[in-house]
C-alpha cells in the first residue's frame, strides 16, 4: 500500500513538474561539412532548390539519434534546381515538442504561412532543408524575391560539389 502511495505521489510530482516547469529553448549547433555560406558549394550539395510556401505543420520527426526535426507541407511555386513540384513534405532540423523548443544556430526557421526559398537534399525520399545562413531564405516582397532568385540562379549556374567532401 505504502509502495502504491509513493508511486501515486511520484507521478503527480512529475506530472506537476511538467506543467509547471519553464518553457525552454535548445539551441542546436551545426556542424558542416562544407562552407554553407557559399551558395556555389551548398547548389552543387542540394538535390533541389526552389521557392515554397509553407502551408502546414505534418509532424515532429524524433527518429535516430540527432535532433528532432519538424516536418513540414510546402507548395512549390518554382524550381531553380531539381524536379520537386506541388504539395511536398521537408524535414528541418528543429522542433517545438511540449513546451521545449530546439533551434538550429544560425539557420532560419520555417514558419506556416510563409514563403522560403529553399536548397533540400533528397535522402531516401525524405527531403530535408540543407542548414546555414543562406538556406532556408525568407522571401518576404516581391523586391527580395527577384534578389534571391537571381543570385540562387547564378549558384546553381555556378554550382560545385563542395569542397574537401567525397562524393
Amino acid at each position: 500500500m505504502i509502495a502504491v502511495l509513493v508511486a501515486v505521489v511520484g507521478l503527480g510530482g512529475w506530472a506537476g513538474y511538467l506543467i509547471l516547469r519553464p518553457a525552454g529553448t535548445f539551441p542546436i549547433a551545426g556542424s558542416y561539412a562544407f562552407d554553407v555560406t557559399d551558395r556555389r558549394q551548398v547548389a552543387g550539395f542540394a538535390d533541389h532548390i526552389f521557392v515554397a510556401t509553407v502551408t502546414d505543420i505534418v509532424g515532429v520527426d524524433r527518429s535516430g539519434n540527432g535532433p528532432p526535426s519538424t516536418i513540414w507541407q510546402i507548395e512549390v511555386a518554382e524550381v531553380l534546381k531539381g524536379s520537386v513540384s506541388g504539395s511536398v513534405r521537408v524535414a528541418q532540423y528543429g522542433a517545438r515538442i511540449g513546451r521545449s523548443t530546439w533551434v538550429m544556430d544560425g539557420v532560419t526557421p520555417l514558419a506556416l504561412d510563409q514563403t522560403f526559398l529553399l536548397a533540400v537534399t533528397d535522402s531516401s525520399g525524405r527531403l530535408l532543408t540543407v542548414g546555414g545562413p543562406s538556406a532556408p531564405e525568407r522571401v518576404d516582397s516581391a523586391t527580395n524575391r527577384a534578389r534571391l532568385i537571381a543570385q540562387w540562379e547564378k549558384a546553381v549556374a555556378e554550382q560545385r560539389w563542395p569542397d574537401n567532401l567525397p562524393r
